[in-house]
Order: structure tokens, then C-alpha cells, then sequence
């Protein structure tokens, strides 16, 4: 059949992605393609094969036209096109229209002529439909799924579909391709419940950057009941024990790391329990010695876990497994000649790289904070960079790290708690901020919005 008529209702054309594009074209009755110009032929005028919208209904005529042009037609003037049935059928109106007011509701421009040459009015695209919603995204100042990005649970993963979605700025975002990532295990005891979501985090110091899908697990409550969840004693010996740390595995498992000792002989402890924070995984296991009871860790997407430590005089970084086993190191990581001390490691949430923050003595009372970068397996990023730059004593580094890749770092520069914002190479992005004036202020950290 030389003509073809498609709707968003029969097969296979039954998909809610159709549906909701043919939904949109309604009103929007124009010429999607056309083969080649319109011309004249002896006293006809001939349209080649093209394809229209009309009401919605997609219809596609595939053999070329001869309309016969009327002899006291004169320029300029349209032809026109509809049809007046959705039936399988050749039944297709061509017209001729002096002005665009005597087209009735139905009638489609196929092209007009102006006395000197035929010309085509702009063609219905879904480009522009999706600028249109665009538009009305940022109207409404709304963002959300346009099409697919559905999530669902597939064994022990949740896989959020492919589709096409709209942020704040208008912009479409098309993911091709599923999003799996494991389901966290609830609370065994049912009193504490867990609302997890799937979102679209978009970075903020660009807008032209591309996001990333992730699942953003939430905190457990109780609507009745006690106030705290667990209450776990991490060590119970004679050693004197200090400065606690945890990290928090993609299975819920929580990583708990504790120093043991006293003057300059110190170990660092592992103990692993599972998601319901009462059975003992890994139990007490000495990582690694240490020259102070200062460290840090942090874990990556495949749950390997990084710890930074002072080693007489210098920074160290172990890697370990899930069991904590080593994997890679010890390396030294600061590369500078004097004493370093206090070093803290974070990893940002796309695990692309480490980052790793430290004090570097350069002189009596005047130590400043340096940051380097490693991969995930210890090699060299980044070097040492100074953030601090004072002739004072500047101790006490936090960080925490973006998923743009965004630095931010606190530090206590004699008693005045600063804040500054980096890059992911250690070049300033925000500069240097007063969080606290002289107050001499002590137990402080940094956090960051995770949407």
C-alpha cells in the first residue's frame, strides 16, 4: 500500500516512550520528511514520497504525487494534504489554499509557492518536541525521568533502567545503558526501617557536566523504641586503646579500626562486623604498627579499604581487602624531607582516585598542610601540594571529597578553625574561609550535600 497510517496504539507501536512522543505531536501537524523539493510538471504539481503528522497519527505516503494545479490559481498559494479517516487506506485530500486561514483544523502545509520557486515550511522534528520540554522543565523548575530510568530489584542488585531524563536547566540526559548496584541489606530486627533512594546527582560547579544514577541508602529509624541502634565494644583488654574509626561497606558491613598503645609504639586494630552490627566477621586483627595514634581510612566502591599512618616521620598508605588482608603497600606517600604527621585519606564517591591530607613540619611552631593524590592501588597522582601558606602552626586537616571532584578542607591554624575549597589537583577553587574566629576550637569535621 502506497500510504501507511501509524498510531500510538497498535502493534509495535504500544510502548508508554511512544505513546507519550506521539501524545506530544498532537496539535503539531506538519511534514516530518519529505524525499526531495516540490515542482512542477506541465499543469501538474508533483510531491515526492513524505511523511506527515496529523492529529497524532503518523501517516507515510511512499509513492510520489501528481496533483493537478487549478489554471486560475495564482501565487502565491500552499498545497495542502490530510486524511480523513485513520483507516489503512489511500485516502489522502491534497487541496490548494490561498492563506494559512482557510486550512481547517486537519489540513497539513506539504509546500508553497511564492510565484518564484516552491519553498517547505519548517518540519516537525521531535527534536523540537524535546525542546519544548525542555522549556517547560525549567518553567516549572522541575526535574525527573522523561522516559525509562526505572528501578526494579533483579536478584541481589537493583537495576534502574536506560531512558531519557530532564534536570533544572532543561538539559536531557539519555543513559543507554542499565544501572546495577547491590541491594544493602535491611536491619534484621524490624523496628529499624530504611527509606533508600535512586537519584540523579548532578554536579554543581558545572552545568554542562553529565551526571551519574546512584542509590543513596538512608538512615535506619525507629518510630518506637530506644534511641540508639547498637552499643558494640570495639576492644575490652588491658591495652590502652584510642582514636576510632569506620567505614562502611557496600554489603552494610561496618569496618571498624581502633589504635592500640602508648609513647611512640602503637598498632592499628581491624575488626569487621556484619549489617546487623552484633556478628563478629573479622575479629581483632593488628594491621600495621604505628609511630602516633594518628590515622585515617577510607574505602572504595570494590571495598577495599585505605589506610594512611604516620611511620617514623613519614606518611604511609596500606591498601587492604574486605578480610583485610593486604593488597598493595606500604608506599610512602609524602615525599618530603621533614617530620609529617596527622594524615587523613578520603575517596571520592565515584572511587576515582585517593586523596590524602597530612601535616609537614617546615620549620619550629610552623607546620601547613600539604594534599596528594594516589589511584586505588598506591601509585602517584598527584604530588605533595601546600594549601596552608603561614608563617603559623597549622595542624589538623579534615577532608572530605565531591562527586565533581571537589576538595573541601578544614584545618585549625592556631586555634581559628579555615575552610577551603580545591580542586582535584590541589588548585584553589574557593579560597581560604573563617569557620570559627580565636575560639581555640577542637573536634571538628567536614561533610558535604550527597545530592
Amino acid at each position: 500500500m502506497a500510504v501507511t497510517k501509524v498510531n500510538g496504539f497498535t502493534a509495535p507501536y504500544r510502548s508508554s516512550t511512544f505513546r507519550a512522543e506521539a501524545d506530544t505531536i498532537i496539535n503539531r501537524n506538519g511534514v516530518l520528511s519529505i524525499d526531495a523539493d516540490v515542482s512542477e510538471s506541465g499543469g501538474d504539481v508533483v510531491i515526492p514520497p513524505f511523511t506527515f503528522v496529523q492529529q497524532g497519527l503518523i501517516i507515510t505516503k511512499s509513492d510520489q504525487t501528481n496533483v493537478i494545479k487549478p489554471v486560475l490559481l495564482a501565487p502565491p498559494y500552499y498545497v495542502t494534504v490530510h486524511s480523513p479517516t485513520p483507516a489503512q487506506a489511500n485516502d489522502l485530500v491534497f487541496q490548494f489554499a490561498k492563506s494559512p486561514l482557510d486550512l481547517s483544523v486537519n489540513e497539513v502545509i506539504i509546500s508553497e509557492y511564492d510565484g518564484n520557486e516552491w519553498r517547505q515550511p519548517p518540519r516537525v522534528s521531535l527534536d523540537g518536541v524535546i525542546a519544548d520540554k525542555a522549556l517547560e522543565v525549567v518553567e516549572k523548575d522541575e526535574v525527573g525521568p522523561y522516559s525509562g530510568l526505572m528501578t526494579s530489584s533483579v536478584g541481589l542488585d537493583f537495576k534502574n533502567t536506560a531512558g531519557l531524563l530532564f534536570d533544572k536547566q532543561g538539559d536531557k540526559i539519555r543513559f543507554d545503558n542499565d544501572l546495577l548496584t547491590p541491594i544493602i541489606d535491611s536491619d534484621p530486627e524490624a523496628t529499624w526501617r530504611r527509606v533508600d533512594r535512586m537519584i540523579y546527582r548532578r554536579p554543581a560547579d558545572d552545568t554542562n557536566r553529565i551526571g551519574v544514577r546512584k542509590l543513596v541508602v538512608g538512615g535506619s529509624y525507629a518510630p518506637t523504641g530506644p534511641k540508639k541502634l547498637y552499643n558494640t565494644a570495639l576492644s575490652a583488654g588491658a591495652a590502652v586503646s584510642s582514636t576510632p574509626r569506620i567505614v562502611i561497606g557496600s554489603d552494610n558491613a561496618a569496618y571498624m579500626f581502633y589504635v592500640e598503645g602508648y609513647g611512640s609504639d602503637f598498632d592499628i586494630v581491624l575488626k569487621k562486623y556484619s549489617s546487623n552490627r552484633t556478628s563478629l566477621v573479622t575479629s581483632s586483627t593488628v594491621v600495621t604498627a604505628n609511630t602516633s595514634n594518628h590515622f585515617g581510612v577510607a574505602i572504595d566502591d570494590s571495598d577495599n579499604l585505605h589506610l594512611v599512618y604516620e611511620a617514623s616521620g613519614g606518611i604511609n598508605l596500606l591498601i587492604l581487602d574486605s578480610a583485610g588482608a593486604i593488597l598493595y603497600g606500604p608506599f610512602i606517600v609524602d615525599g618530603l624531607a621533614n617530620p609529617c604527621s596527622n594524615p587523613q585519606i578520603a575517596i571520592d564517591p565515584v572511587s576515582t582516585k585517593a586523596f590524602i591530607t597530612f601535616e609537614y613540619l617546615e620549620g619550629p611552631s610552623n607546620r601547613q598542610i600539604y594534599l596528594t593524590t594516589r589511584s586505588l592501588a598506591g601509585s602517584l597522582v598527584t604530588p605533595s601540594v601546600k594549601v596552608s601558606n603561614t608563617l603559623t602552626d597549622v595542624v589538623e586537616p579534615s577532608i572530605t571529597v565531591s562527586d565533581d571532584l571537589l576538595v573541601y578542607l578544614t584545618y585549625n591554624d592556631t586555634g581559628v578553625i579555615k575552610y577551603i575549597v580545591l580542586d582535584d589537583i590541589g588548585q584553589v577553587v574557593s579560597v581560604e574561609m573563617v569557620v570559627s574566629a580565636g575560639t581555640d576550637s577542637t573536634s571538628y569535621g567536614t561533610l558535604i550535600n550527597d545530592a
